[in-house]
């Protein structure tokens, strides 16, 4: 018998029916719906993402395809940069390779275990830039490829990198008419 699952429940426990009564310190107690207690949640914690993204003359768009655990395991995104080295350390990578950039405010996206403050640095890119791909902070040569806005939609893409490259998909469609 389960006692768990027919008697013995969280929020109408019926111990008049359970055969255990007799021993059991929450009846004697008087608190058998104090449990069992729940668990302390973990404390929602944010982090700061900075997502690269080189963006090509024709739009095209360096997506690279995550490691398989973590967040946003095995999809494809931008390169992602965290702290120390995501603000700071992009904007002396740009001084030094004399490039720009423009800085979007910090978009939130809730997790289920915490918040993330995903800060899209957009980069003008071409290949006479002068920095190779693979000197680019965050930048896995091996792991990524060039697409098009609307050709990378039909990857496997975070909801917030599917929301941005449909936006630019949208606005180079708009924009080339």
């Amino acid at each position: 018998m389960d006692l768990g699952a027919t008697v013995c429940t969280r929020l109408r426990p019926r111990c008049d029916a359970c055969p255990l009564s007799d021993r059991c310190q929450a009846h004697r107690a008087g608190t058998p719906t104090a449990w069992p207690r729940p668990r302390a949640r973990a404390p929602r914690r944010t982090e700061r993402w900075w997502l690269l993204v080189l963006r090509r003359d024709d739009g095209a768009c360096w997506l690279q395809r995550r490691a398989s655990g973590g967040i946003w395991g095995g999809l494809w995104a931008p390169p992602v940069l965290t702290e120390p080295q995501g603000d700071q350390g992009l904007r002396a990578w740009l001084q030094r390779a004399g490039l720009t950039a423009t800085w979007a405010p910090p978009q939130p996206h809730a997790l289920t275990h915490r918040d993330l403050a995903l800060h899209w640095v957009v980069v003008p890119w071409t290949d006479a830039a002068g920095e190779a791909l693979a000197h680019v902070p965050g930048v896995q040569v091996d792991q990524g490829a060039w697409w098009s806005p609307a050709e990378a939609l039909v990857l496997g893409l975070p909801a917030p990198v599917r929301g941005w490259l449909a936006s630019a998909a949208v606005s180079r469609t708009s924009s080339s008419r």
